[in-house]
């Protein structure tokens, strides 16, 4: 009876190890994109707010230079305002 029971625990010690493993693989690559969505979310957000803070500028009668430079937008953004 021994043998038998001996036998057991080394395949399911291997296959709690390989779980484990998995499940750390999976919560790494939940969290890498986790963080890469929170990071493109902010970089949308941080555009979007350039984009409005140039379309104020182009109401005031800025130039198209002057949005440019302080917004750090590209000519062709500001364009499609």
């Amino acid at each position: 009876m021994e043998k038998s029971v001996c036998g057991l625990i080394s395949p399911l010690k291997r296959f709690l190890v390989l779980r484990r493993t998995w499940l750390r693989i999976e919560m790494n690559t939940v969290k890498k994109a986790e963080n890469k969505g929170r990071e493109q979310g902010m970089q949308e957000g941080e555009k979007k707010g350039r984009l409005e803070i140039a379309k104020t500028m182009l109401r005031q009668q800025f130039s198209m230079k002057q949005v440019v430079e302080i917004t750090g937008l590209s000519e062709e953004d500001v364009k499609h305002l």
